[in-house]
């Protein structure tokens, strides 16, 4: 009984050990994004003035080369496990493409035909997403550690994905737009996640760096059919899919508790 004391202060000092204190890192990282197919819709039909037969058509939309901003704050629990939370911009940039799956109705304008070769190919969007997850850091005691992360949140959309539309000439409305298709129902709340595998390079001092490359998963509207032909303004059905978005990142790293630490 006489050693109790001892070994209770013994395994105190070990948990001590095994549990440094938290450290928290802020991280602004800036990407590049990869390109990728968004949706593929054939056939789907464009009336044709003075005519009950449709224009068939092939219209799709993918993604082109874009960029990616995110700031975020890590926060160890143990000297491998951490929880990071971050915000993220993921600019989406689509173009659209438009083919005709047969001869064209003949019309006197050619309405479809010219809308279809002039598709509006470019339309600006993005995601604003907020994640909460985990990063596994194994070896965590080198100045070059790499780690993983593993997070999912919510995301919220802006710009188009499914509007198709091409300016055209016409006798009854000078130049106007015609649109191609349209969505039924505008959902700009989905959800995302994501897995990366990076480096944390960290030399002496509070100011560190991460380079990472991460899969991000985001649930993007897309045509699930072609829209009713008796629909005058195109409305497709729509459904949410997951389309994956592969980035590189690298930011700065700053350790809060080294950055203010008073010196004596």
């Amino acid at each position: 009984m006489r050693g109790t004391p001892w070994l209770l202060l013994v395994a105190i000092t070990s948990a001590t050990q095994a549990q440094p204190p938290s450290r928290r890192l802020l991280t602004v990282g800036l990407g590049v994004v990869t390109r990728g197919p968004v949706w593929t819709l054939s056939p789907t039909y464009l009336p044709v003035n003075n005519s009950a037969v449709p224009d068939s058509l092939a219209l799709s939309r993918a993604r082109v080369s874009a960029y990616a901003l995110t700031i975020g704050l890590t926060r160890f629990v143990r000297t491998a496990l951490a929880w990071t939370v971050d915000v993220g911009y993921v600019a989406a940039p689509t173009q659209a493409s438009c083919d005709s799956l047969g001869p064209w109705v003949p019309e006197a304008e050619e309405l479809n035909r010219r809308a279809c070769m002039n598709v509006n190919s470019r339309s600006q969007g993005g995601l604003l997403s907020a994640h909460g997850g985990l990063l596994v850091r194994p070896l965590s005691r080198s100045s070059a550690s790499p780690y993983v992360r593993l997070a999912a949140g919510a995301t919220l959309l802006h710009g188009q994905f499914i509007r198709t539309w091409a300016w055209v000439h016409s006798n009854s409305c000078g130049t106007c737009p015609l649109f191609l298709l349209d969505e039924a129902r505008n959902s700009r709340l989905t959800w995302s996640g994501f897995v990366a595998v990076g480096l944390h390079v960290r030399p002496e001092g509070a100011l560190g760096f991460r380079f990472e490359g991460r899969e991000l998963v985001a649930w993007l509207p897309v045509p699930s059919g072609p829209p009713e032909r008796t629909d005058p303004y195109l409305r497709a059905p729509v459904r949410k899919e997951a389309r994956r978005l592969f980035m590189v990142m690298a930011g700065a790293e700053i350790d809060l508790e080294r950055r203010h630490q008073r010196r004596y």
